[in-house]
């Protein structure tokens, strides 16, 4: 996978345990602004911390790749990683509290192209903005996208930019990345769609498996109650950030 920056943050709680956090650029749930970790899942951390009663307190921001940061939430005991699907491979490899919310990922079309989809072979019939190597564009390819339909680039608000000029019919990622980036290029999110999804998964923060049990279900149940806040909610967040 592509590079990410990942971000090592100390505190102790009751139990006085040094925890690493480590996470990946997935905007809106997380990704850097003026050097530091932002997003919905991190502002959202960040509440929970507050309710558990511990101030969350930003160290060092480093680059590394998605897999260095995996390996090190699953042999550092003392380490969490976020925003982690939660999918039946790696459900007993890790301690996990949320859900955070539900990403999907899935294909974009403008409404006024009146472009429906039924099945997955459909997809063919179109030109699908990817990027190189990303889950969508594995999608893709896993229900039948042949290379040929695909355009490929290393950058969303590019393809996205093409969507918006008729260059590519549709566009493939995660469909609140899509929106996150499209209100940056000033493009109208209500002129487009969700027309096809690729895969739902929701998403975690994923502790280390032998992370304190106790400390587990207290930041479960506070991330329970959150959820019902009107204030302090993922969807509250979300809201605030005009998403």
């Amino acid at each position: 996978m592509k590079n990410f920056f990942f971000l090592v943050i100390f505190f102790c709680f009751g139990y006085a345990q040094e925890l690493h956090i480590y996470t990946e650029e997935l905007p809106p749930y997380n990704y850097t602004k003026n050097g530091e970790i932002v997003g919905v899942s991190t502002v959202f951390l960040q509440h929970i911390m507050k309710e558990y009663g511990e101030e969350l307190k930003k160290g060092d921001i480093r680059i590394g790749s998605w897999s260095r940061g995996y390996e090190e939430a699953l042999k550092d005991k003392k380490s969490m990683i976020y925003s982690t699907a939660r999918t039946k491979e790696r459900e007993k490899l890790f301690a996990w509290v949320g859900p955070i919310d539900q990403l999907i990922i899935g294909v974009i079309a403008k409404k006024s192209k009146n472009i429906k989809i039924t099945s997955p072979k459909e997809l063919n019939s179109y030109k699908i903005g990817t990027l190189h190597r990303t889950a969508a564009e594995q999608l893709l390819r896993e229900v039948g996208v042949d290379e040929k339909n695909l355009d490929r680039f290393a950058n969303i608000k590019s393809q996205l930019k093409k969507l918006e000029t008729d260059r590519v019919d549709l566009v493939a990622f995660g469909y609140e990345g899509m929106k996150f980036f499209q209100r940056e290029l000033g493009i109208d999110t209500q002129k487009y769609e969700l027309v096809y999804v690729l895969k739902k998964a929701d998403l975690y923060y994923a502790f280390h498996k032998h992370t304190d049990k106790k400390f587990i279900e207290d930041l479960n149940k506070i991330v329970q109650k959150l959820h019902q806040s009107k204030e302090y909610s993922v969807k509250a967040i979300k809201e605030s950030c005009g998403l």
